[in-house]
This record gives structure tokens, sequence and C-alpha cells, in this order.
């Protein structure tokens, strides 16, 4: 975890200069313990994850399909799921949203601007937020650095990868079925 809150303006999204930089290294029982123990270290609050709250999908095209496997999972745990505009309109043309009752999972559209995403992030009605970054824009004013700049702003944990939703159901389930 790399301390991007002390950066000013830096976007979250490690590029290939900063994949092996960071500032958190944590040791635990499995690999599962040291990501928690890492989040709790780099500020999360995982309390805040563990109560009934929202998650934010702001995925680019090419992860859509892969994170939409686990909006059965997410459902499960009790995450309201919110989305971007393009990542609503996938998840509902590719009709996957269905949980373990074969009932429909909700999924509720956000606007079609950032300001939706940043709004919901601001007002607390997300609590865990999965963007996958789609461009490297050099002035960095994308959506999706919005978003993720936002989240850090304000102490939401920021997924950036497809793995996201699994890499935190594995250690939170372990921890708080």
């Amino acid at each position: 975890m790399f301390s991007f809150l002390r950066l000013s303006g830096a976007d979250p999204h490690l590029g290939v200069e900063m994949q092996s930089t960071g500032e958190v290294a944590c040791f635990g029982h499995n690999a599962h313990e040291a990501f928690l123990k890492s989040l709790i270290a780099s500020g999360v609050q995982i309390s805040k994850i563990f109560e009934p709250c929202g998650v934010l999908l702001a995925l680019n095209p090419k992860d859509k399909a892969a994170v939409a496997k686990y909006l059965p999972l997410l459902d499960e745990m009790g995450f309201k799921i919110f989305a971007t505009h393009g990542t609503a309109s996938f998840l509902e043309a590719s009709k996957t949203q269905r949980n373990a009752n074969n009932s429909a999972i909700c999924v509720t559209p956000l606007a079609k601007s950032a300001e939706g995403a940043v709004s919901a992030i601001t007002e607390k009605t997300v609590q865990l937020v999965i963007c996958t970054p789609s461009s490297r824009d050099s002035a960095g004013q994308t959506p999706g650095y919005k978003i993720r700049r936002k989240a850090l702003e304000t102490g939401v944990p920021d997924r950036e990868h497809a793995a996201g939703p699994d890499a935190h159901r594995c250690p939170l389930r372990e921890v708080h079925p």
C-alpha cells in the first residue's frame, strides 16, 4: 500500500514505475490475514466493510465481464451494489445478475458523469470502490481518476484490478463470515 494521500493530486493508480514500491508490509498466518493487516495499516477502517454497505463498480470495458461473476458474492455478503452508467448498462445487458436463490441482484446505476460516483463516495453511500483504470491520461483528469482520488481522500478502500472483489471477499469472509 502506497501513501498517495500524502501526494496532493496524485492518481492512486500504480504505473509500472511504482508497482513494486510500498510503505506497508504485513505478515500473517496466510495471504488473507496479511492482506487484511495491510488494509488496516494503510488506514482502511475494516469495521465499515463488515456493516451492510455499498460497493461502487466503475469498470473499464475489458474488466466488466470478469467482475460480473462476483455480483452474487457481493450480494450474498450484503453489499448494496452501485455502478457507473456504463458498468450498470453492461451488467443489465449481460443478465448475470442472479444470486444463489436465482433472484435478480439489484444494481443501482449512478449519473452518467463521474460526479454521481464522486457524490456517492463523498456522501458515504459506498464504503468500497472497485474502479479499474482504462487509460493513462497524463493530465490525470479521467472520470476514473476522479473516482479513485475521491475514494483516497475520504478513506474509502479502492481496488483497481478485476480481482478486487475476490481480494476483499476472501479475507473478509475468513474474519467475518
